[in-house]
């Protein structure tokens, strides 16, 4: 049971799988992109708003972007169909938000390494969501082992893309990229998921 690393994409050979995923249908997945970002973006102002609804809205934009690559029926309404599983994103936003955020108190390097171990929780959810939040962070946590280098790497490549965004197309370069990215971490998810071994199928 575990993670064969030895058989898991590079993120060089992950981002061109995305943007040809991506490739004659941008359109959708930026609206998407743009109208979830506008929604957390308001509801930052009001704590307890987004803490109610942002679990429900990660879930809907795994549950989009998973069916996006893998080539299945997809709609804009599935960026909402989160809330259909209400009770589990809220669950899995707040528990792996206090984990991090107790872990972060310690220190920020533990923090950092659990938020990379806990990345996967929403995409587990999507394609389980009759899993509890404590089993999705588990499961996230077990299929993370070896794994969080990688997703580091990604997350810093795509760092730097989105300063270079920001400053050199004053931030309308964000309406690609937020696709892109979130489109490549569906597709890591995926390669962790097709190369992790377990006693039951996942």
């Amino acid at each position: 049971m575990g993670l064969d690393t030895r058989r898991l994409r590079s993120n060089s050979e992950i981002r061109p799988e995305a943007k040809a995923c991506l490739k004659g249908k941008w359109g959708q997945p930026i609206g998407v992109s743009l109208v979830i970002g506008l929604i957390m973006g308001a509801a930052s102002s009001f704590a307890i708003v987004a803490l109610l609804i942002n679990g429900a809205l990660f879930l809907g934009l795994s549950i989009y972007f998973l069916k996006l690559i893998r080539k299945e029926e997809h709609s804009f309404d599935d960026a909402f169909s989160g809330f259909n599983h209400f009770g589990n994103a809220l669950g899995v936003y707040f528990l792996s938000g206090l984990f991090i955020f107790l872990w972060t108190m310690l220190l920020i390097i533990p923090g950092i390494i659990k938020a990379l171990a806990y990345s996967q929780t929403f995409y587990i959810l999507a394609d389980h969501p009759e899993l509890g939040p404590l089993e999705c962070i588990t499961l996230s946590r077990r299929m993370m082992k070896g794994a969080k280098g990688k997703l580091f790497a990604m997350g810093f490549g795509f760092a730097l893309l989105i300063m270079l965004a920001i400053f050199l197309t004053l931030g309308i370069g964000m309406l690609w990229l937020g696709p892109f990215i979130k489109t490549s971490r569906a597709q890591f998810y995926q390669d962790l998921k097709e190369n992790y071994h377990t006693d039951a199928q996942i």
